[in-house]
C-alpha cells in the first residue's frame, strides 16, 4: 500500500539517500530529514537548530566511512560523528556578485575511493580531498569550459569524469589535464 511519511506538512523534497538498513536522508527546501524507515520517526535539521549552512538541500552523499556530505544552496556541509555540521566554501571571493555557493551534486572519485569527491557547483567542478580538506576548482578562469554551472557529475573510472552544465556535457581526464566537450 502507498503511504506518505508525515514530515510536518507538505515538503518540497529535492534529494534522498539511503544509509544502512533503516535510515533515509531527505533534503528539502526547508532543511534535512533523517528518517528511520522502520518506524517513520525522524530528526529534522535546519539553520535554526544546527550549524547547517542553508535550509535548501540539493544533494547528498554518504562515504564508505559513513560520513554524510550535504550539498546546500550555500555550500557543502559534513555531518560529523558528534552530530554537528562542518561548513566548506569552495567559492570564497570568486564571483562576489553570487551571494551563495550552490552545490548541485556530490560523487566519489571512484567506486573504490571516496576520500576524494567530485563536487558540482555553480562556480565550477571541484575535486575535494575529504582528509586534507584541500581542493581544486575547474571553471571558466582556468579551463576551456564555456559554462561553469556544473549540474551533475559521473565518474567513469578513477581520474576520468563527465560533468553536465547549462551548455553541454564535458569530459575531464585528470592524467592529461584535458577537458573536452562531448556534446
Amino acid at each position: 500500500a502507498n503511504r506518505k511519511i508525515e514530515l510536518g506538512g507538505d515538503r518540497n523534497i529535492r534529494c534522498i539517500l539511503k544509509q544502512g538498513d533503516s535510515i533515509l536522508w531527505a533534503g528539502s527546501n526547508d532543511g534535512l530529514f533523517k528518517i528511520n524507515t522502520s518506524d517513520d520517526s525522524y530528526v529534522f535539521y535546519d539553520k535554526e537548530n544546527s550549524d547547517l549552512s542553508s535550509d535548501i538541500i540539493r544533494s547528498l552523499y554518504v562515504t564508505t566511512s559513513n560520513d554524510l556530505w550535504v550539498g546546500t544552496f550555500d555550500g557543502l556541509n559534513r555531518l560529523n560523528p558528534k552530530g554537528e555540521f562542518e561548513f566548506y566554501n569552495f567559492k570564497k571571493d570568486y564571483k562576489p556578485e553570487l551571494e551563495n555557493n550552490l552545490i548541485l551534486d556530490i560523487k566519489p572519485y571512484s567506486k573504490d575511493d571516496d576520500r576524494l569527491l567530485w563536487i558540482a557547483t555553480e562556480t565550477g567542478l571541484v575535486l575535494f580531498n575529504t582528509e586534507s580538506k584541500t581542493y581544486d576548482v575547474f571553471n571558466t578562469q582556468n579551463t576551456n569550459i564555456l559554462n561553469e554551472v556544473v549540474k551533475c557529475v559521473y565518474s567513469k573510472i578513477p581520474g576520468q569524469v563527465y560533468f553536465g552544465t547549462d551548455l553541454g556535457l564535458y569530459y575531464y581526464d585528470i592524467k592529461t589535464n584535458e577537458i573536452r566537450s562531448s556534446f
